[in-house]
């Protein structure tokens, strides 16, 4: 009975069903892409375990000054290596000219008088292609903690420790002198 009562009341047909489009909430227009950045490691390292040929000259155990130099003239052009403490330790870090996508850093001694350690930054899966093109495979793999790890080349002078994760885009050359 309710029923009759509610289409008596319409009073006919009822009206056809209407549309209109609604604004968006969202910008749907495909934001710009980056332009893909390759990065070329080629010339960067020698053929046999070495300093890169831009710091070839520099040396764990060097005095700091002379590493001052070194990188200074291996800088990216117009500027200079940074200087800081972290650690108690003094880092001097600078780009590579010709390898800006490449960090140097000379780690000092506790006192400052001399290098302790070389670090390397560079692309992680670039640097490691490039190592291996350049060196060959490495002396040995060291396991640690977890799913670090680290190829060991050893070179004259230095052993090199590649160290890189597979989350992290860079990876990390640690070069230390080779101990008599």
């Amino acid at each position: 009975m309710w029923t009759v009562l509610v289409l008596a009341a319409c009073n006919g047909d009822p009206a056809p069903t209407t549309s209109t489009p609604a604004p968006p909430t969202v910008d749907l227009t495909p934001a710009p892409q980056p332009d893909t950045e390759w990065t070329n490691l080629a010339g960067l390292l020698p053929p046999e375990p070495g300093l890169p040929l831009p710091v070839r000259a520099l040396a764990a155990g060097m005095p700091a000054a002379d590493a001052e130099r070194v990188l200074a003239a291996a800088s990216v052009a117009g500027t200079k290596p940074k200087e800081k403490r972290l650690g108690g330790r003094t880092l001097h870090t600078t780009l590579l000219e010709g390898f800006p996508m490449v960090q140097v850093t000379a780690v000092l001694t506790e006192d400052g008088a001399t290098v302790d350690t070389i670090q390397i930054n560079m692309p992680s899966t670039e640097g490691e292609s490039a190592l291996v093109r350049a060196w060959g495979p490495a002396d040995g793999l060291v396991f640690g903690d977890g799913s670090d790890s680290q190829y060991v080349w050893t070179g004259p002078r230095h052993t090199f420790h590649w160290k890189n994760s597979p989350d992290d885009p860079v990876g990390l050359l640690l070069i230390e002198r080779l101990t008599p």
